[in-house]
């Protein structure tokens, strides 16, 4: 705590302090090889969410205001439909593989990942078919509306 006046208060959090700490952690290594490898991967992910914002802005200055409000409705329901078409196998993977891989059990970690595959691989392309398929019915009344 640090006094100013008659008021005491303590300072904000300090996160470049945090991160350095981090990086000179002396002890257990593998606890110092996951803070480190936690420490990387934020700073992956933060630069990506700087590279989309920065990819945003772009798109959004380039095409316009209309067509951007396009892309940005078709990309959400990208997301939705991707999420979707992960059928869970994502999470259901990071629980699995690591248990078959410590009994070494091999036959099981492959089976499952063909399994989740060949799973995702077909409701994807149903997916990929109903939506080319909206696709090609509204684009005549699309393009009428828009340029017509």
């Amino acid at each position: 705590m640090t006094s100013v006046g008659h008021r005491n208060f303590r300072r904000g959090p300090q996160p470049e302090r945090a991160v350095a700490r981090v990086l000179t952690m002396r002890g257990n290594a593998p606890v110092r090889h996951v803070a480190r490898g936690s420490v990387t991967a934020f700073a992956i992910y933060m630069a990506s969410v700087s590279l989309t914002y920065c990819a945003q802005l772009l798109i959004a200055r380039i095409v316009g205001v209309d067509v951007y409000g396009i892309y940005a409705y078709v990309f959400a329901w990208m997301a939705v439909l991707a999420y979707f078409s992960a059928l869970g196998f994502d999470v259901a993977l990071l629980r699995f593989l690591p248990v078959y891989e410590a009994e070494q059990n091999w036959g099981l970690l492959r089976g499952v990942i063909q399994y989740s595959q060949r799973r995702v691989a077909l409701v994807s392309t149903f997916v990929v078919c109903i939506g080319v398929s909206i696709t090609l019915l509204r684009a005549p009344s699309m393009s009428r509306r828009r340029w017509g």
